[in-house]
């Protein structure tokens, strides 16, 4: 299965945070339109997802990142950062976004469509 990443020709790029904002192992969240954006920096660089875990819609963003995944807090499925694939359970891999750091900023590309109902997070219903 292709990676879910979304890739448009005529991107809209938003910008997140200065670079500086964002220190090596952590996260942020973002609003962007109507969509939640989970923003991560590892060794591997940044990657950007849909803040909602594809299981249960959980926020991922109150989980954890450790060893190069992000683990859901409601129950504790981890996501490799760098693809968003499902690492040992066969849940569907995250929804990728487009990310970039330009002229000092974090900018992330979000899908040009709004979210479908299993792609907000519950609390945000």
């Amino acid at each position: 299965m292709a990676d879910p990443v979304i890739q448009d020709r005529d991107q809209d790029w938003a910008t997140v945070c200065a670079s500086a904002e964002l220190a090596d192992e952590k996260m942020l969240t973002a609003r962007i339109g109507e969509w939640q954006v989970l923003v991560v920096r590892s060794g591997a660089g940044l990657s950007a997802f849909n803040d909602c875990c594809p299981h249960q819609s959980a926020r991922l963003s109150g989980g954890r990142l450790r060893r190069g995944a992000l683990m859901c807090p409601l129950h504790g499925a981890r996501f490799d950062i760098t693809s968003g694939r499902c690492v040992g359970a066969g849940y569907a891999p995250l929804l990728r976004m487009p990310i970039r750091e330009r002229d000092g900023y974090i900018e992330v590309a979000p899908p040009q469509r709004s979210p479908a109902p299993d792609e907000i997070p519950k609390d945000s219903q």
